[in-house]
């Protein structure tokens, strides 16, 4: 349903950034998994998921492509959040193999997503170096004497984005 799109595209960034290999699966009107099993069953349930899962990513292009039809803002608004979804992908090679996937389905240069990818890539590098050199100085100002609660710098793992987010979050 229209709420359990909304919940996926909003988790899609979180899901990307993990590495994790994502597809949908968009049920028949007024069906979940569990009443499409009671009348379908399982083996109608499998069947269902293997003739029409999708890649999360191309869903997500084509959902917010069909919103944008013909619009070249809205269009220009789709290909911003498709790219914010693209730089959170840790491999670099699914990552430009999305990329190129993307540029074709959104109809736009390859170098395009590429550029505004490293863009955001960037703006989060300089985020980390901004917030180490944060924890740095107040690391500086606190001695072994003080009892105030000393923040831990970060360290950036690229091979585990989840881990990153969560403690840029924290």
């Amino acid at each position: 349903d229209k709420a359990g799109i909304n919940a996926a595209l909003r988790g899609i960034d979180l899901i990307l950034a993990a590495d994790m290999n994502v597809r949908v699966v968009i049920l028949p009107e007024g069906e979940d998994p569990d009443s499409y099993v009671k009348s379908n069953g399982l083996s109608g349930f499998e069947t269902y998921v293997s003739e029409n899962e999708e890649d999360f990513i191309f869903f997500k292009i084509s959902l917010l492509s069909d919103l944008a039809k013909d619009d070249p803002i809205k269009k220009a608004g789709i290909i911003k959040e498709i790219v914010q979804s693209l730089s959170k992908i840790p491999d670099p090679i699914k990552r430009a193999l999305y990329i190129q996937r993307s540029s074709k389905l959104l109809d736009i240069e390859e170098r395009f997503i590429v550029n505004e990818s490293n863009k955001i890539k960037r703006e989060e590098l300089n985020k980390y170096q901004s917030q180490q050199e944060k924890n740095e100085r107040i690391d500086s100002k606190s001695s072994e004497s003080d009892v105030k609660l000393k923040t831990k710098p970060l360290e950036l793992h690229w091979d585990q984005p989840l881990e990153f987010l969560e403690r840029d979050i924290i």
